[in-house]
């Protein structure tokens, strides 16, 4: 008498679920990992388009300033002029990152033609595990970043 094999054995179905549980903590790990280098890349742009921002107010003898707003995707680079403001460029954040709190006056951050910042204050910017502080010092327009921390 042949008997047929329909299924899988325990030992395979060990393995499957061991295999299974493996993949599934590697990639919650490469989640958490993508978000966090995506707030790093933002806050590296962020600092960058600031001092952008300083060295150009200093250059052209204008006032510059970066509007970030709360709970948007996006900033963005104005230029001052005689007549307003100009519009210079806007900056998407990468997928799941925005602005969690911004305590500027203006919601922007203004460098005057000094090079210095008309007030200081802090910028969160988050994703769903993790955020980061961006504060600006008003004497001398110094972007300090604080350490990542999770939520």
């Amino acid at each position: 008498m042949r008997i047929e094999k329909n299924g899988f054995s325990l030992t395979e179905m060990i393995i499957y679920l061991a295999l299974s549980v493996i993949l599934f903590h590697i990639s919650l790990f490469s989640m958490d990992l993508i978000e966090r280098q995506k707030i790093i890349y933002c806050v590296r742009e962020i600092k960058n388009d600031l001092r952008y921002c300083q060295k150009n107010a200093m250059d052209e003898n204008k006032s510059y300033e970066i509007n970030i707003t709360t709970n948007k995707n996006f900033y963005e680079i104005r230029k001052s002029t005689g007549l307003g403001t100009k519009f210079i460029e806007k900056k998407y954040f990468p997928s799941g990152i925005k602005c969690e709190a911004n305590n500027f006056p203006s919601r922007s951050i203004i460098y005057s033609s000094a090079g210095t910042i008309q007030n200081g204050g802090t910028i969160k910017i988050g994703g769903k595990k993790y955020s980061i502080e961006i504060k600006t010092n008003v004497s001398a327009g110094r972007v300090k970043i604080e350490q990542l921390q999770k939520k």
